[in-house]
């Protein structure tokens, strides 16, 4: 019984500490960094940052035997663009995108885990700021992401998800059709789309994360979104 009770607690302690949220803002070309708040690496420390509801691993920082090694991702989205500090950790974002808004978590695995989230957005030009909405909301909780363009009887909405612009929902406006894509898993049985064109995910969950983009065709009208959810 004791042996079961020292597990569980290990459990727990492995489970690692989070600490509060940040909320990191930055215009597009300029560079972000995002701060470990060590004072210097240690021997055994791993440190982890990773970016997306995916949580990819960006880079790794490990020190042994008084040695430090470091990994930073070759990926297209962030290719050339990582600096990580080699006495603190911290991690900059050169150069930035509209791209590499998103969530970015920070592990630190010394005597226990610390946890640590960075929800960052990359603005446009000055002229183009407001056509980004930043919107959060706590996993399992719904959320709209709401149209602030005036709707007209003859538009066609569309909404579509991620870089790739997957294409979420639609709603003729002048048919009154409406057509929610249920054939991706992170999104089924979550979406509903109302008669204004605003979009609502229900019981949302941390893959839902991400870009969203409504279009309204015909008049070359659209606004985008950057959803963070922050788990429970």
């Amino acid at each position: 019984m004791q042996n079961m009770l020292l597990f569980f607690l290990f459990i727990l302690f492995m489970d690692g500490v989070s600490g509060a949220d940040e909320t990191e803002s930055v215009m597009e070309g300029d560079s972000v960094t995002l701060h470990t708040n060590l004072t210097e690496i240690q021997n055994d420390d791993t440190i982890l940052w990773m970016f997306g509801p995916e949580d990819s691993v960006v880079s790794q920082i490990t020190r042994k035997a008084g040695l430090t090694s470091f990994f930073v991702t070759d990926k297209e989205r962030f290719r050339g663009r990582l600096r990580v500090d080699q006495k603190t950790g911290s991690l900059t974002i050169r150069n930035t995108r509209f791209r590499h808004s998103g969530k970015y978590k920070l592990t630190v695995s010394r005597e226990q885990t610390t946890i640590k989230i960075f929800n960052v957005t990359v603005f446009g030009v000055v002229g183009e700021m407001d056509e980004v909405k930043s919107v959060s909301v706590m996993e399992g909780d719904p959320v709209t992401l709401q149209t602030d363009a005036e709707i007209h009887s003859d538009d066609l909405i569309v909404w579509r998800f991620g870089d790739k612009g997957i294409l979420l929902a639609k709603i003729d406006v002048e048919t009154k059709e409406i057509s929610l894509n249920d054939d991706d898993e992170r999104f089924r049985d979550r979406l509903q789309l109302n008669q204004t064109g605003s979009l609502i995910i229900k019981k949302t969950k941390t893959e839902n994360a991400g870009f969203y983009e409504l279009q309204i065709r015909g008049r070359e009208s659209s606004q985008r979104f950057l959803l963070f959810v922050t788990g429970e």
